[in-house]
């Protein structure tokens, strides 16, 4: 009985270790920022930036995490063999993760090109795109952090739910496309400056062998 507490709080332990490196925040942080600039990007290609919303951010997002991983977080904690339940919650989180950008790509591409109403006769203005997008993001942050037990990302979720709400007040107080800027802009450099400093105190934390041994 004793070993297996040992064996759970060394795995919980190295579970959470693999979160401290900021990469989860970092994408988060430039998927928003991504989205603050978009109207320029609409300006100058139209509205098939959904195109380029919905493929550079997740190209980013597997480089970062794929490279990141191998090159800064493994020779430095190494790599560990998680049990299944760890596996299901990474894979659940991966789904969710998946899950709710096919429905974010498809509410914002229905928005852009006013399919709402010419397939479902339906008029979405006001507060109804944005409140239904933060709704969407904070459940989705709370269900995440529960799964991979990284209490932050619920934070994540209403810091970034405020920023959506605030388009529709901002849009009259700034202006276009001011108003978008700010609203996903602010808090993804929040949140991007908040991984990037994870990142620096990792690699301060953990530094690789060869640098500990000249310490």
């Amino acid at each position: 009985m004793l070993n297996d507490i040992d064996l759970k709080e060394i795995e919980k332990k190295a579970w959470m270790r693999t979160y401290e490196d900021g990469f989860i925040d970092i994408i988060i942080g430039v998927l928003l920022i991504v989205f603050a600039i978009m109207p320029f990007v609409d300006q100058l290609i139209g509205r098939w930036y959904i195109l380029i919303m919905a493929t550079l951010p997740a190209l980013f997002s597997i480089s970062l995490i794929h490279f990141g991983k191998k090159k800064i977080t493994a020779p430095r904690i190494g790599f560990a063999k998680f049990g299944a339940e760890r596996k299901s919650a990474q894979k659940k989180s991966l789904s969710l993760s998946l899950l709710s950008s096919v429905i974010l790509v498809t509410l914002v591409l229905f928005t852009a090109f006013g399919l709402f109403s010419k397939v479902f006769g339906i008029t979405l203005s006001g507060f109804k795109v944005p409140f239904t997008i933060a709704i969407g993001v904070m459940a989705l942050m709370w269900f995440k952090a529960r799964i991979l037990q990284v209490p932050r990302l619920e934070i994540y979720g209403v810091v970034i739910g405020c920023g959506v709400i605030s388009i529709e007040i901002l849009r009259d107080i700034v202006g276009r496309p001011w108003h978008n800027v700010i609203s996903w802009g602010v808090p993804g450099v929040i949140i991007l400056l908040y991984g990037l400093h994870l990142l620096v105190t990792f690699t301060r934390k953990y530094p690789l062998p060869i640098e500990g041994s000249e310490v």
